[in-house]
């Protein structure tokens, strides 16, 4: 499959393949989208947070924002690791612009086995491929797997909505800082504290501060979700990895 020529039907082959029925969905996404102050990262671990993720990205949510420098530019990298993933977002944004030949290789990390399982089955439709692995991102051998998948050439790391989700954030940096020259994405939440979240910044400022010290931040930029009705805005920046963490 090249392309996603009706996000309806796409969905619904999705919602069939994992057993899940539509009022179910529908009742899982008004909790997860509206309720988020009142729920931790257990949440997580339904497999419909992908499906939720997957249909707000293919309505074009506010929150593709954060995707911002990853469409700029990821056909400079030869290799793509994405950190917390939840969706394989890249693959079905080419698809939809008939432009899978342009998908470079891709290893996904995550420490929730549904997130590969979903990411397979959208993978298998569209007819790409990936790697995989399974770990928690604050563990040393979640990163030597992930050393064991790295690629030669120019590779990029990305994180998005996932540091903040963290709860021994400087584990993930040290770990980090052995691939110090390669090039990372992220995006951050800027907003009140969640408990989901343990790390809460509340400023553009302080989140430009933070990242600094893991990047050589190149460009970052904010999008401001109080037009979006939003108590969050969004700070995504691209840099490369420092060889120390100031943890």
């Amino acid at each position: 499959m090249a392309s996603i020529p009706k996000h309806d039907a796409f969905f619904k082959n999705l919602l069939d393949r994992f057993s899940v029925r539509e009022a179910d969905f529908e009742a899982f996404s008004s909790f997860y989208t509206g309720d988020y102050e009142n729920y931790d990262n257990k949440v997580y671990d339904d497999l419909k947070v992908c499906l939720v993720h997957l249909r707000e990205f293919l309505n074009d949510s506010w929150w593709n924002n954060r995707f911002h420098f990853l469409w700029k530019y990821f056909s400079r990298y030869e290799q793509i690791i994405d950190l917390g993933f939840s969706v394989p977002y890249l693959p079905v944004r080419l698809a939809l612009q008939n432009q899978l030949s342009e998908l470079p290789s891709l290893l996904y990390v995550e420490n929730n086995p549904y997130s590969e399982k979903f990411a397979r089955e959208i993978l298998e439709l569209l007819g790409a491929s990936a790697s995989f692995v399974t770990g928690n991102l604050e563990e040393k051998n979640t990163w030597e797997n992930i050393a064991k998948y790295t690629r030669e050439g120019k590779k990029l790391f990305s994180a998005f909505e996932v540091i903040e989700h963290l709860n021994n954030r400087e584990v993930f940096w040290v770990n980090l800082q052995s691939f110090s020259g390669s090039d990372m994405m992220l995006s951050l939440p800027i907003g009140p504290k969640i408990p989901s979240h343990h790390l809460a910044l509340s400023r553009a400022a302080e989140a430009e501060k933070y990242v600094s010290q893991y990047l050589e931040v190149a460009e970052k930029t904010i999008f401001d979700g109080s037009s979006q009705g939003s108590k969050f805005s969004i700070f995504t920046a691209v840099g490369a990895i420092k060889p120390t963490a100031a943890v």
